[in-house]
């Protein structure tokens, strides 16, 4: 049937071209300089509380004087004596599963001295971390870099870091003079 064909394809079109102008509005909107900055907010409170979290349960606390020149003794023992995991992959650290190192690190009887933190950027075989003692570096490889994600770009998920300097560089760029917009900038 012609008639009903042709007017078929009409209200497809209509349809059509409305989904491409709502599409369009839903684009623009999310651009925008107060959406952009909404959203890296919300993933940075996100990171932040995450965190928190995350030192409370594996006690990674600051501790005492001498709880920090004891550290300091082990990195020094673990830079002389201890055994190196190689990175498998360049890019940047993205997490590091501390609860799955830890039960590698505790089932080995081993130390482990992570060299590089989320968000830092680490070349193919230059040394990932140190494993105390050295002997036991083998066995442990896979365990580490199954606990240490690597990936293309930085993430927000342990790099707390990458939030903020988002934030500076869309306030830089707003106060750049070929923008000069001193709202977005505040």
């Amino acid at each position: 049937v012609p008639q009903l064909t042709v007017m078929c394809s009409v209200v497809l079109v209509i349809v059509s071209f409305a989904f491409l102008i709502i599409f369009s509005h839903r684009i623009a909107m999310s651009i925008q300089t107060q959406h952009v900055v909404a959203a890296i907010v919300a993933d940075l409170g996100g990171a932040l509380d995450e965190a928190i979290v995350s030192l409370h349960e594996h006690a990674v606390l600051p501790g005492t004087p001498e709880a920090a020149a004891e550290r300091e003794a082990l990195a020094a023992r673990c830079a002389a004596e201890g055994g190196v995991v190689r990175v498998p992959r360049t890019g940047f650290v993205q997490e590091v599963e501390i609860g799955r190192l830890l039960a590698a690190a505790e089932g080995a009887d081993a130390m482990v001295r992570l060299l590089y933190r989320p968000g830092q950027f680490v070349m193919e075989d230059a040394a990932l971390c140190q494993v105390l003692p050295g002997t036991k570096a083998a066995d442990l490889a896979a365990a580490i870099r199954r606990a240490v994600t690597i990936g293309t770009h930085r993430t927000l998920k342990q790099d707390v870091e990458l939030g903020m300097a988002q934030l500076v560089e869309i306030a830089l760029r707003a106060l750049s003079p070929a923008v000069n917009d001193t709202f977005t900038g505040l």
